[in-house]
């Protein structure tokens, strides 16, 4: 018999910056909700950050764990959501480098969204 949430007691990051597309945060973190999995935000801004629907921003969501204190063993998994401005702060923020680096080495699922992959080729040479 299958559990009906099949991602029960998966922990999931979900690394974001200021200008981050909301759909492509809500989305996927609403499914993540469904499956069971709990989801974490997490960003360099704190308390909270803006989402985007295109060019126009959106919703102020409130962050969970600033990257500071995000420690990748405490998690399972890691969602980065789209958005060229989020994708491009944080590929320029070596904590948020190296949190994402951690998870690569620690091979733990990356789903990448988008312009989030950015993060996953290297620090931004700015």
């Amino acid at each position: 018999m299958t559990h009906p949430h099949p991602l029960h007691g998966v922990r999931v990051a979900i690394l974001v910056e200021n200008g981050f597309e909301q759909v492509e945060m809500t989305r996927p973190r609403d499914a993540l909700h469904a499956a069971g999995a709990t989801t974490t935000l997490v960003s360099p801004s704190t308390p909270t950050v803006h989402g985007w629907n295109g060019d126009e921003k959106n919703d102020e969501v409130k962050v969970d764990v600033g990257i500071a204190d995000a420690r990748p063993l405490d998690f399972d998994a890691l969602l980065l959501p789209g958005g060229v401005w989020s994708a491009d702060m944080l590929r320029a923020n070596n904590k948020a480098v190296l949190f994402v680096h951690a998870m690569q080495i620690a091979r733990k699922p990356i789903a990448a969204i988008c312009h989030a992959a950015w993060i996953q080729i290297g620090r931004a040479h700015v």
